[in-house]
């Protein structure tokens, strides 16, 4: 089953009209842009990357309400979240198989964009998975989004962010939603104290609900994944939403939005390291995502970092496409090189593509920029698209990580200010495994 999870267009509306008859032909309008998006350029290159056929494809349009309480002028949950039954990232005491979850506070487009989330092991959900409490805020959101039900209906490139704003914390602080969900940083104390203070730093690190049990989210979660995991008998991915009231006597709630089935590992992969020649090794990565091996690979794509700066990174992304589309035409796969997070919305993190852009490639690689360290993100849409096309994902801390010396000397197939397209000498061998956390990529003789 290939999931098209983010590919074909969402639509939030307000339908907050006196007019009903304005109201109607909104929904149908929605409706017609839905279906419509299966011929966007962003569902055809999703399309060609895997094994279908447009013409094959039968859709039905969902109507879900959006989960949430009005607050002024604006309409959000509490929390949104993601839990995943499998995690590619374990860190510290958590197993990848006990899966790990994201938070937000707001609409669930901070997680599944890459924003910053809050993370934790739903079966261990004490144990921190980040260091000190600087950690703690450099991860914590500033910002959040919510519907504003204010907003004007434009058909004319219309999209879900049409309606949705980004709001500052400090308007979630006004509306009373942060008691349950933030902790307050005591500089003089280097600490966090778990609640809503008058003196110190806000951290949404949703404390009150994991450390203190305010509501038992984790316990839901956890149960929620052991139970989906056997009706669908596959790993999963679960999106959802809680309400928190602000009244105490009123209750939680907890209302699921998607389920589905997410890539992970079956295959074993018998792979030692110490058997391959130090000058075959391209490159050597110890953070990685999937869990396969690909071979045969002799094309690739890579930001000249010597030319580059994240300054013309929605630049290039016009470029990556159109080079992505010509490979795909030529059904020859490709690996993708470049700094920062790729799939970032935000363009001073990494080059912001979505995962249309780049669907041909059967490798992408994180390269470190400068002297700056930039997180990886897994934001929803991307990365479950990126798993189920079973695209070996690696991430490289320096730049000796990667033979550069090896890729500059390859034959260049063209060549633009900031990315060149190679072609190898050698066929490449790319090898992930996910249960080593360990992956490679290496001369395939």
């Amino acid at each position: 089953m290939q999931p098209f999870a983010g590919i074909y267009s969402s639509m939030l509306l307000p339908n907050d009209s006196w007019e009903t008859d304005l109201r109607f032909q909104e929904v149908c309008n929605a409706i017609k842009h839905v279906y419509a998006s299966t011929y966007f350029d962003q569902a055809r290159a999703y399309i060609r990357s895997t094994n279908k056929h447009i013409g094959d494809e039968k859709m039905a349009v969902l109507i879900q309400e959006v989960v949430g309480t009005k607050k002024g002028r604006y309409f959000y949950p509490t929390i949104s979240g993601v839990a995943k039954s499998y995690n590619y990232y374990p860190s510290g005491s958590c197993s990848a198989e006990e899966g790990i979850a994201y938070l937000a506070l707001g609409l669930g487009k901070s997680i599944v964009d890459g924003w910053n989330s809050f993370a934790f092991c739903p079966n261990r959900p004490k144990s921190p998975l980040y260091g000190t409490a600087k950690d703690y805020m450099k991860h914590s959101q500033n910002s959040f989004y919510g519907l504003n039900i204010q907003s004007i209906y434009k058909y004319v490139n219309y999209n879900e962010d049409t309606s949705l704003d980004k709001l500052d914390i400090d308007i979630a602080r006004k509306d009373g939603v942060l008691d349950n969900i933030v902790s307050t940083y005591v500089i003089q104390d280097d600490r966090l104290y778990p609640g809503l203070y008058d003196e110190g730093s806000l951290v949404v690190d949703f404390a009150p609900i994991l450390n203190l049990n305010t509501i038992p989210l984790a316990k839901a979660i956890k149960l929620l994944l052991e139970i989906s995991k056997i009706v669908l008998g596959c790993a999963v991915e679960i999106e959802f939403a809680v309400n928190i009231p602000t009244i105490e006597s009123e209750g939680a709630e907890l209302v699921i939005l998607q389920i589905r089935n997410m890539v992970s590992p079956q295959e074993q992969i018998h792979f030692n390291l110490d058997e391959v020649q130090d000058e075959d090794i391209i490159l050597d990565s110890k953070d990685i995502m999937g869990h396969s091996v690909i071979s045969d690979i002799s094309d690739i794509i890579y930001v000249d970092q010597d030319y580059f700066d994240l300054s013309n990174s929605v630049q290039i992304v016009d470029q990556i496409r159109k080079k992505n589309e010509e490979l795909m035409d030529k059904k020859t796969p490709y690996i993708l090189i470049g700094p920062g997070r790729w799939g970032s919305s935000d363009p001073w993190l990494g080059i912001p593509v979505i995962w249309s852009n780049i669907a041909g490639t059967r490798a992408i690689v994180e390269t470190p920029y400068k002297q700056r360290h930039i997180d990886p993100s897994q934001g929803s849409h991307f990365f479950h698209d990126m798993m189920a096309s079973k695209v070996a994902y690696l991430i490289t801390k320096k730049q000796d990580d990667i033979n550069w010396n090896w890729i500059k000397n390859q034959n260049v197939v063209e060549s633009s200010e900031f990315m060149k397209h190679i072609k190898t000498k050698v066929p490449l061998k790319i090898i992930v495994d996910s249960t080593k956390g360990h992956g490679v990529i290496i001369k395939d003789r």
